[in-house]
């Protein structure tokens, strides 16, 4: 029996970390979500078997792997099989597991608590879940994984085992992620997904791949089973050959990396080890709790810390602008098109990575005329020497504060010509409301034509537009009734005037808050018979 007594651990994470942004983890559908129900996608390092490498079970690897690498997971592995197993020395197991899972916690980083074993072992794996469930109950960061790799037990009897496993710890801790093992080395996806367990929720199933050995097939099982809406968490895998041994096969890596990053997956890479195989990250010499200089780091490491920081690095080309309850998130990676990712409810750092990670589609913040531009310009250039083409890719990013806004300001440059386009936005702060207009600067010596500009182009799609007018009879009157305005918005000219109209009308609005008298004004210019909107405004 172990009695197992420790601190009291309160569900709190700074701002700003993984647990921070994303709370309680749970699963809809296929996706692993936070709590505000946004696809959240974990990638870490798994440490090496306790058992074999426990010098690397400390807060200082922790920390390394969380800040140096970019890691919002780890896991540890804590062995039931080999010499110095869970069962011949528990209280060694566990301490080394609650070295990792205490350092997760305090970098607010997420964990996998992964019963590391090839074969079933019922007794021992209830004696430590029960034990680790009851130590972390009511802590976020905690994930359970069941049964790392199953090899020879069919399906039939790790559907058995994982399902009392899952009672076991739900009993507990009712809101726990449990990863459940599949058959031959998690690599029979597609048997589980004709017979998946049923009438529980939160759960999701493991897939390993080594991508020197698995390939094409390996994947065609995982979207078998993605088909059937398996949710699917790649909780273990590496660029090399099964045995961890072997060169290393980066074109089919990028291949796996690719695959998982379009299906949403999350993925711990192995291993934080230092033995004599390619799958240790870490050579002899390296310390227990770092720093990592790149001499003490093998290969395979430095690629697994080049993906991970590379997808922190696209992280900061995200830019986030925000009143309370408002974002609107935009990429402007330098020397890119920028691009509009997102518009709606205020989200959060980790949702706005998600958004990169998710696959949906990015639009052109501002699209101008040339060679890729499919839809309608927001601006058309006619260049002194004749040339109609635009290619504004981003130049950098600035934020300025105002009193009760900031301003964001993203810089637009011509890849041949000298033109400049500020795409600009102002949130303000004591209201729900974001500001955008455009403006352009020409350097070269001679003047451009403008044939086509607007002042402000938000590709966002929110379903119909409707209306809202008065009516009644006598006695009834000033009943309020919405419909759609699909008459109007049937024509893409009446939809485009009706568009117009409602910006002048925004726009006199924001005048009159900012003190002005407003007037609308209607004019025919005298070389076009439409009638125009003046907008006049005066400040008294």
């Amino acid at each position: 029996m172990i009695l197992a007594f420790g601190p009291v651990f309160m569900a709190l994470a700074s701002a700003g970390t993984p647990v921070g942004e994303n709370g309680w983890l749970s699963v809809k559908g296929r996706d692993l979500v936070n709590e505000k129900g946004n696809p959240v996608i974990l990638s870490g390092v798994s440490i090496g078997w306790h058992n074999l490498w426990p010098r690397f079970y400390n807060a200082g690897a922790v920390e390394q792997l969380s800040d140096e690498w970019g890691c919002d997971v780890v896991r540890a592995a804590i062995g039931a099989e080999l010499d110095g197993n869970f069962a011949s020395d528990p209280q060694k197991a566990l301490d080394c597991l609650y070295s990792v899972v205490d350092a997760a916690i305090e970098k607010g980083i997420y964990v996998i608590v992964d019963w590391h074993a090839h074969k079933l072992r019922l007794e021992e794996a209830r004696q430590f879940f029960s034990t680790v469930a009851g130590k972390y109950k009511g802590v976020p960061n905690v994930i359970y994984e069941v049964f790392n790799e199953p090899v020879e037990d069919s399906w039939a009897d790790i559907k058995a085992y994982a399902e009392e496993m899952i009672s076991l710890i739900r009993s507990i801790e009712p809101r726990a992620v449990v990863l459940v093992g599949c058959p031959h080395w998690d690599q029979d996806v597609h048997i589980v997904a004709d017979d998946p367990i049923r009438g529980v929720g939160n759960i999701m199933y493991t897939l390993h791949f080594y991508a020197g050995t698995h390939g094409a097939e390996l994947r065609v099982r995982g979207d078998y089973a993605i088909s059937k809406g398996i949710p699917l968490f790649v909780s273990e895998c590496a660029g090399m050959n099964a045995d961890g041994d072997g060169p290393l096969d980066l074109e089919e890596w990028s291949a796996w990396w690719e695959w998982m990053d379009a299906n949403g997956l999350g993925r711990v890479m192995w291993s934080l080890s230092d033995k004599d195989e390619t799958c240790s990250m870490l050579y002899p010499k390296a310390s227990s709790e770092g720093p990592w200089a790149d001499s003490e780091i093998k290969e395979w490491g430095r690629i697994v810390r080049t993906f991970l920081t590379r997808d922190a690095e696209k992280s900061e080309n995200l830019v986030h602008i925000g009143t309370g309850s408002i974002s609107a998130v935009l990429y402007a990676e330098p020397g890119k098109a920028l691009k509009f990712l997102y518009f709606g409810e205020s989200i959060g750092e980790s949702d706005m990575k998600t958004l990169l990670d998710s696959g949906m589609p990015a639009l052109d913040a501002y699209p101008v005329y040339g060679m890729n531009c499919p839809a309608e310009p927001a601006l058309s250039v006619v260049h002194p020497n004749g040339d109609m083409t635009l290619e504004l890719v981003v130049e950098s990013v600035s934020e300025e504060e105002e009193e009760n806004a900031r301003v964001t300001r993203i810089r637009l440059k011509d890849t041949v010509y000298p033109f400049y386009a500020d795409i600009c936005y102002r949130a303000y702060t004591d209201t729900e409301m974001i500001e955008t207009w455009a403006e352009f600067s020409n350097m070269a010596k001679k003047p451009v034509i403008l044939e086509k500009y607007a002042s402000a182009f938000l590709p966002v799609r929110k379903g119909d537009v409707w209306i809202s007018h008065l009516y009644g009879s006598w006695a009834d009157e000033g009943r309020v009734a919405c419909e759609p305005l699909g008459p109007v918005l049937k024509y893409g000219l009446l939809k485009e005037r009706m568009a117009a109209l409602l910006t002048d009308g925004l726009r006199a609005g924001r005048l009159e808050c900012e003190g002005y008298a407003v007037q609308i004004l209607e004019f025919i210019d005298m070389e076009h018979t439409p009638k125009n909107i003046l907008i006049r405004a005066v400040k008294p």
